[in-house]
């Protein structure tokens, strides 16, 4: 499986005390190595289209939109990339219990704010949030916040922070906060989603 050493540590001293923990492990490694086998079929197919001189995919236009001001609950961690996927999902989970037990709705689609990178070295922290309408008490590790608005490089697909982060620069913008990701299928492998980059 290629695994490296210190995952497969991990299998084995699980397996001493907990086979089911031990499988969760390997499929934890699975599905990691699956999403990085996505990510490189994606990139062989845009170097293909490039060196073919194709038009890059419509997926990848930029589109300029004014975000509004946004109350949110949310929840910040630290994770890896190899846990970021079931932190997004429990986090979410944990948001829409909520959500639920204080009988307020969601407004809008799900999201993350990256406040730092997430790969096998960094761990981020990232910010999940839920767009939410009215009064909500404050529980545990939750936040209840008004995040900024304004004009924001916005790109549909999958994996595309360089292509909304470039067209900020290259139109005479800055940057204004760390980027948004919106996930309008639920977050995980394959997911359809949008980055967002506000701009000044």
């Amino acid at each position: 499986m290629d695994m490296p050493l210190a995952t497969i540590r991990q299998v084995l001293a699980a397996l001493e005390t907990s086979p089911a923990h031990a499988e969760t492990l390997v499929r934890e490694y699975a599905s990691t190595r699956e999403r990085q086998i996505e990510q490189v079929r994606a990139q062989v197919q845009l170097f293909i289209r490039i060196t073919q001189r194709e038009t890059i995919p419509m997926t990848l236009e930029v589109n300029v939109k004014k975000i509004p001001l946004q109350q949110v609950v949310s929840l910040t961690c630290h994770t890896k990339v190899n846990k970021l996927d079931t932190n997004i999902a429990e986090s979410v989970s944990a948001l829409r219990t909520l959500l639920q037990r204080q009988n307020v709705n969601a407004k809008d689609a799900p999201f993350g704010i990256f406040h730092g990178e997430i790969n096998e070295q960094g761990d981020g922290p990232i910010e999940i949030c839920i767009p939410v309408d009215g009064n909500l008490r404050v529980e545990g590790d939750v936040q209840v916040k008004q995040l900024a608005g304004g004009e924001a490089s916005c790109v549909m697909t999958v994996g595309a922070y360089d292509a909304a982060a470039d067209w900020i620069p290259k139109n005479g913008y800055q940057i204004a906060e760390s980027p948004r990701e919106i996930w309008h299928s639920g977050p995980g492998a394959g997911v359809k989603m949008e980055i967002v980059w506000l701009f000044k």
